[in-house]
């Protein structure tokens, strides 16, 4: 045994005696330790500074948690650019508003947000299936896909995916990541 260990050898320990002084924990004498996987949020941590820009997306019974994950990386990477796209089948739980943040890739018509996100100077788009004043009329994929694809490559090399507690969403966000080539980062829900 090295180091520590050694230095009792040479002083007259005998090696049961040294096991039971000071046994050496070094990474050398067993397994090593066990490593976590890298949580969601370590995983956009990472990738903060190579993709600067960050597209939220949630749905129906998420909403409200993905109002709540914009704001909190909102306040945790201030320097991220975020754009949240939400949809929904039903009426959604706030009085949706016209935009004061333009943002390019959308069809002009599409100016419904969510007056919270605005509050926060957070660019946000709605999407409804329901012919809502503002809203895309379709789904939330739908109008991912109109602004992903209105971007030129540089830009789309800044971006990356996200998706808040929506199982529903997750293939067609899947395949939409796929295509793009972007990363998709499933965001856990809230505890």
């Amino acid at each position: 045994m090295l180091g520590r260990n050694a230095s009792l050898l040479q002083q007259g320990a005998s090696v049961a005696d040294e096991t039971a002084i000071a046994p050496d924990l070094s990474p050398m004498n067993g397994p090593e330790p066990m490593q976590s996987s890298p949580s969601p949020i370590d995983s956009l941590s990472a990738q903060v500074n190579e993709r600067p820009r960050l597209v939220l997306i949630g749905a129906d019974a998420a909403l409200a948690a993905t109002i709540r994950r914009a704001m909190e990386l909102h306040q945790q990477w201030p320097e991220l650019s975020l754009l949240v796209l939400m949809g929904s089948d039903t009426s959604f739980p706030f009085r949706a508003r016209p935009t004061t943040l333009m943002l390019d890739g959308v069809p002009d018509h599409v100016i419904a947000c969510a007056p919270m996100l605005e509050q926060w100077q957070i660019a946000s788009r709605l999407a409804s299936s329901l012919g809502l004043p503002g809203c895309h009329d379709g789904d939330v994929i739908e109008l991912a896909t109109l602004w992903l694809q209105s971007l030129q490559p540089a830009a789309l090399a800044q971006v990356q995916l996200a998706v808040q507690e929506s199982a529903q969403l997750l293939p067609a966000l899947q395949a939409l990541a796929q295509q793009h080539q972007l990363p998709l980062i499933e965001l856990p829900a809230f505890s």
